[in-house]
C-alpha cells in the first residue's frame, strides 16, 4: 500500500487548472491519502464557497481512498461547516498509524506557535482582500531565500524543540508535521515534515513498503 501524506495545499477562491490537474493525478497514485492541514484557506474564502468551487471535482478521488483530513489553522474545525465528508472519511485534529514496525503521529504543526496564528475576523477580512488583488498564492510566489529558506527552517527548529521538550505523549514514533512549508526528514529525532504544494513546486510524504520519501515534483 502506498501512503501519501500531504500538507499546505491552501486550495481557495480561484481554482488553479495546472494545480488542479497536479493534484488529481497525484491523488490518483496513492491507496491511502492524509490530508495534514490547510487543504483548503479560510483566508482567502469560505467553506460553503470553498465545497462549491472547481476544486470540488477532487472530492470523489478523495472520498474514494477515504482520505483522513487533519485540521490546520487556515482550515480549523470551526470553520468547517457540514460537507468535510464529501472529501474525507476521517476528520481529526491528529492521527496516527502504523506501517509495518513503524509508528507515524501526525498533526498540522501550528500548535506550538497558536499565538501567531490569525483568528481575527479584521484580520481575515484584510487577507481575503489581500488575496483577491495578489492571487490566492501570493506569498507562495517570493522567490527570495528569506522566505523560502530562512523563515521555514526557523519555524521547523521551533517544531524540533517543540518534540525535544515532552511535549509530545505518543513515544517511538515519526512525528509527521506541515505548516511550515519546509520539508524535511531527521531520522535521529525521527522529525518529517512534508513541505507544501505551492505554485508550481509540490512537496509531499510517500510511504511505501515501509520506506519514507520526500518527493518534489515541479508543474506547469
Amino acid at each position: 500500500m502506498k501512503t501519501l501524506i500531504v500538507s499546505d495545499i491552501h486550495l481557495g477562491r480561484v481554482a488553479n487548472e495546472a494545480k488542479l490537474d497536479f493534484l488529481y493525478s497525484l491523488f490518483s497514485s496513492y491507496d491511502h491519502i492524509i490530508l495534514n492541514g490547510d487543504f483548503w484557506c479560510y483566508y482567502s474564502t469560505d467553506f460553503k464557497n470553498f465545497l462549491r468551487s472547481r476544486w470540488n471535482v477532487l472530492f470523489p478521488i478523495l472520498k474514494k481512498k477515504e482520505a483522513v483530513y487533519i485540521y490546520g489553522n487556515h482550515d480549523r474545525a470551526q470553520w468547517c461547516l457540514e460537507g468535510t465528508e464529501k472529501f474525507s472519511s476521517t476528520q481529526t485534529s491528529r492521527y496516527s498509524f502504523d506501517v509495518g514496525e513503524k509508528k507515524f503521529l501526525i498533526e498540522h504543526g501550528d500548535r506550538p506557535f497558536n499565538k501567531l496564528c490569525i483568528n481575527n475576523f479584521l484580520a481575515i477580512k484584510f487577507c481575503r482582500f489581500i488575496n483577491r488583488v495578489f492571487s490566492d498564492d501570493w506569498y507562495l510566489r517570493m522567490s527570495s531565500e528569506f522566505f523560502n529558506e530562512t523563515i521555514p527552517n526557523f519555524f521547523n527548529a521551533q517544531l524540533k524543540e517543540f518534540l525535544v521538550s515532552g511535549n509530545t505523549d505518543v513515544k517511538d514514533c515519526y512525528y509527521v508535521f506541515g505548516h511550515t512549508h519546509a520539508a524535511e526528514i531527521d531520522q535521529e529525532l525521527k522529525f518529517i515534515n512534508t513541505g507544501c504544494i505551492g505554485p508550481k513546486k509540490a512537496e509531499f510524504l510517500e510511504i511505501d513498503n515501509k520506506e519514507l520519501n520526500l518527493r518534489t515534483h515541479t508543474y506547469k
